[in-house]
C-alpha cells in the first residue's frame, strides 16, 4: 500500500470514528412505588401535629380546644410470613401529648403512657393493621388523634406499581372501632399524584401530593352521657419518598372539618363545630446509616 492509500485509509478510519455514537448507557429499571423492606431497617421518624377546635356552645358563645403531640417512633421491618407483605415493629422512642381548653384545665400525657412495643401488619400498598401492643390509656385515646391504631400516618398509600409522573392513583381508608359503649367511624378517600422529583441532602425524592376527603362519625355514650359528632372535610398533604431506599422521607398536612356535636344530655343539640389540623413527619437521618 503507497503512502497516499495508507493516509487514505487512515482518514476514512477517522471519519468513521468521528461519527459513530457511543453506546447508550441502559436506562436504570423502573421502581415500583410501594413498601418493601427498606435499605435502611429500623427507620425512626419524628412527628409534631396540632389540632384546634371550636365548638359554638350557644349563638354568640365558643369554646375552643387544642390538642397536640410530639413524638419519635422506631419501625423495625421484616417479611411477613404470614400472608406477604411487612411485619413491622413500632416502639415509641418519646411521646408527649396535650390538650387544653378555655372551659377545661391543660391536661398532659408522657411517654410512660405508652412503653412496649406494637406489632404492626403493613401491605406493600401502606395499609396498616395493628395486630398486637399494649392497651392505650384513656387519657392517651382521649388526646391522640389517631384512634386505637396510632401508625396510620406513617405509611403512604401507594399503588405498588410503577408510575410516571402525572399518573394519580386513589384508595379509601376505613377505620372502624368500638371503645367502651361508644363506637368511631373514620372513613378517608385518598386521591394522590405523583408530581415529579426534587432533591435534599443529595438524595432525589418523588414528590407525592393527595388529598384526603375525610367523614368522621363518633356516637355513643361517653363518660356518662349519649353523644354524637359528626365531621367532614378535606386534607392536603406532600409527601417525600425516597425510591432508592424504599421509604417515606417526610410529609406534611394541613385540613379543616366542619360538622355537628350533640349532648342531649347536656341540652346541647345540632351545635356547630371546626376542626383545623396540621401534621408534620420527618425521617431522623442522624440515626440512619446507609
Amino acid at each position: 500500500m503507497n503512502t497516499r492509500s495508507a493516509l487514505l485509509v487512515a482518514a476514512v478510519a477517522a471519519a468513521a470514528a468521528c461519527g459513530a455514537q457511543p453506546e447508550a448507557a441502559p436506562a436504570p429499571a423502573p421502581v415500583p412505588l410501594g413498601y418493601s423492606v427498606p435499605a435502611v431497617n429500623p427507620v425512626m421518624y419524628s412527628s409534631q401535629d396540632t389540632a384546634r377546635i371550636n365548638i359554638e356552645v350557644q349563638p354568640g358563645m365558643s369554646m375552643d380546644q387544642t390538642m397536640g403531640q410530639n413524638s419519635t417512633v422506631r419501625l423495625s421491618f421484616a417479611p411477613d410470613t404470614t400472608g406477604g407483605g411487612l411485619a413491622v415493629t413500632a416502639t415509641w422512642v418519646d411521646f408527649s401529648a396535650f390538650m387544653e381548653s378555655s372551659m377545661m384545665p391543660r391536661q398532659e400525657v408522657g411517654a410512660e403512657a405508652l412503653a412496649g412495643d406494637f406489632e404492626l401488619r403493613v401491605s406493600p400498598e401502606g395499609e396498616v393493621e395493628q395486630v398486637s401492643g399494649p392497651e392505650l390509656p384513656d387519657e392517651v385515646q382521649q388526646l391522640s388523634m389517631g384512634g386505637d391504631n396510632m401508625f396510620v400516618d406513617f405509611f403512604l398509600r401507594l399503588p405498588n406499581r410503577v408510575v410516571q409522573p402525572g399518573e394519580s392513583w386513589s384508595d379509601t381508608v376505613r377505620v372502624d372501632e368500638e371503645n367502651e359503649g361508644a363506637r368511631s367511624v373514620n372513613e378517608t378517600v385518598v386521591t394522590s399524584t405523583l408530581r415529579g422529583d426534587t432533591t435534599v441532602a443529595g438524595r432525589r425524592l418523588w414528590v407525592i401530593n393527595s388529598t384526603k376527603t375525610t367523614h368522621v362519625l363518633v356516637e355513643g355514650n361517653m363518660q356518662g352521657m349519649d353523644m354524637r359528632n359528626e365531621l367532614n372535610g378535606t386534607i392536603n398533604e406532600t409527601s417525600l419518598w425516597d425510591p432508592a431506599r424504599r421509604m417515606l422521607h417526610s410529609s406534611s398536612s394541613t385540613g379543616s372539618m366542619t360538622g355537628v356535636v350533640s349532648i342531649p344530655n347536656a341540652g346541647m343539640n345540632d351545635i356547630p363545630i371546626t376542626v383545623t389540623n396540621t401534621r408534620r413527619i420527618t425521617l431522623v437521618e442522624s440515626t440512619q446509616a446507609d
